[in-house]
């Protein structure tokens, strides 16, 4: 019974979780659209704005990391894992090995080891 109540407690969490993680996924996006050579110069009005954001990001991911919320961020090349990886395409690459990620779409979010949301990733299609 106490471990029911344990597992309770530590994905009470959950829901809250996934609507957390569309802002992460909307915050990781600003950050990646402002070009790393805009930063030079004399604007500084988007190099503050910008290191607002990485501020907040990184503020962020503490918190996730704090409450059990963890990143699944496979790379290029990875092998494919479909306990951790949702494929949302196949495609043919010459030169890869089959079956392994070819582009990561989304990554992914384990809260205690249970998947909140697969990594989302396009998949070198096997002969």
């Amino acid at each position: 019974m106490s471990k029911q109540i344990d597992d309770a407690k530590i994905f009470a969490i959950q829901k809250f979780s996934k609507d957390m993680i569309d802002v992460a996924d909307i915050l990781e996006t600003a950050v990646d659209a402002v070009p790393k050579d805009a930063l030079i110069g004399a604007n500084s009005h988007l190099k503050n704005m910008y290191d607002g954001l990485k501020m907040t990001q990184n503020t962020l991911v503490q918190v996730f990391t704090r409450h059990g919320l963890v990143r699944i961020a496979p790379k290029e090349g990875d092998k494919f894992n479909p306990n951790l990886h949702e494929a949302i395409f196949q495609a043919p690459a010459p030169g890869k090995e089959p079956e392994s990620i070819l582009l990561v779409n989304k990554v992914g979010y384990s809260l205690h080891e249970r998947i909140v949301r697969a990594a989302k990733v396009g998949v070198v299609k096997g002969s």
